[in-house]
Order: structure tokens, then sequence, then C-alpha cells
């Protein structure tokens, strides 16, 4: 596995490359900033000084400023290219972050078009059941499988196969990658477990359910259309 910058670097792609040092990472430490209360400072660290020698071919006089004031000793532009062993991948982390980026930019869509007074986000994650007709339905497709007879198996649930693709080329490779790979991925526990930080980010109270649980609230009948990666929305 390579990290996106150091490909760009070595298919000669500076502008990709810088674009990923310039934005993409700050844009990474900005999340990690806002989704913590208490950031851990050595996390910030082993990331500012790795980014210095990211910048170094573009910014060498600005990055040999920055590094002592990190603890520097030797010139940022001789020091190692930063490595994924250093930074070993967390893919259920990432794809965790990833869900919740996207349920606070659709819910973010979503309150702008919705009128009047606003006291709460129903967030509604996928039933088991859809998860199954979800995963089994995109494999049976890109094998060449039964797609007709998964949709026989699901049929009860209503949800035409054409939705499931649609949301297939919405996520993008990328992220359908990670969430097929992550077979017991618990999208409910993430979302619940951010709740409280996504209704700080939309000034509104998020109330995260899963479709098919006992006691559902759903005044707006929203649960039976999630997805993976879907979740239904509501605002009362």
């Amino acid at each position: 596995v390579t990290h996106p910058l150091t490909r760009a670097m070595d298919e000669m792609k500076p502008r990709r490359a810088s674009s990923t040092a310039f934005l993409d990472i700050w844009n990474d430490v900005r999340w990690y900033l806002r989704r913590l209360k208490s950031p851990r400072k050595q996390t910030l660290t082993d990331v500012f000084t790795s980014w210095l020698r990211l910048i170094a071919p573009f910014t060498p006089f600005v990055a040999e400023r920055l590094n002592p004031e990190l603890g520097g000793r030797s010139l940022a532009s001789e020091a190692a290219w930063p490595s994924l062993r250093d930074f070993p991948v967390d893919e259920r982390a990432e794809l965790s972050e990833m869900v919740v980026g996207r349920v606070v930019e659709e819910a973010r869509n979503v309150l702008k078009v919705v009128k009047g007074p606003k006291t709460t986000m129903n967030v509604y994650t996928a039933s088991d059941a859809a998860r199954s007709y979800f995963v089994e339905l995109v494999k049976a497709r890109a094998e060449g499988g039964a797609v007709g007879a998964v949709v026989k198996k699901f049929s009860s649930l209503k949800v035409p196969p054409d939705r499931v693709f649609r949301l297939q080329f919405e996520v993008g490779e990328s992220l359908l990658a990670k969430y097929l790979r992550q077979a017991k991925f618990d999208e409910y526990g993430v979302l619940s477990d951010a709740a409280e930080f996504m209704s700080s980010e939309l000034g509104v109270k998020v109330a995260v359910q899963k479709a098919g649980s006992p006691k559902l609230h759903d005044p707006g009948n929203r649960a039976k259309d999630s997805l993976p990666l879907k979740p239904g929305i509501y605002v009362e």
C-alpha cells in the first residue's frame, strides 16, 4: 500500500502531490481537532514533523524554518521520507470517520431545505437485513452472479436493486471497498458514539436509531429507506 502523496511523487505529478500535502492533510488535521475534545499532543507532533518532510520539496524554506520549532535537529529535506510503516493504517477507524463525515455533510444539506424550527435530527442506520442485501447484491453484480436471486431473497425489503447500484456509484470504489472488507462494521455503533459530535457540528440534537429495532421513533417513515452508508434522515 502506498500513500497517495508518495504515489503522486513517484509518478512525477507534483501538482497532485502538493494538493495532498497542503489541502488534504490539513483537512484531516482540522477534522481530528474537531472530533476530539482533548487532542493527543504526541499525535499532532508526529503528524506535523512528518508533514514538514512532505512539504520540503515544494516549500523548502518554510519547512526548514518550522523544523526547529518541532524539535528537528537536522534539515527536514535530509530526513527520511514518511512511510506507512510509521503510521500503520487502521482501516476500521478510517471507515468510521468517512461514514461520520458523510452523514454530517448530508445532514447539512437536509437542514438547508427544511424550513421552520428544528429540534431533533433522526438518523436511521440500515437494518441487518438491508446490510446483507446491499453486500450480497454488490458482490453478485461484481462477480457476475445471480443478481435476480438476491433481489428475490430480500424482496420483503421492497428496495429496488437500482437504488443499491446508484449508491454503489455514489460512495465510490475506495469507500465501498473498505466497507466490504469490514464484515463486522457496526455503522449504528459508530454513529451513536458520534451523536454528540454531530449535534455540535449541526447545531441540532442528533438521535441515531437502527431500522428494524423495537420502539423505533420514526414519524417520517424514513427508516425503511435506510441502506448501508446511506442512513435515512428526518428532521422534526
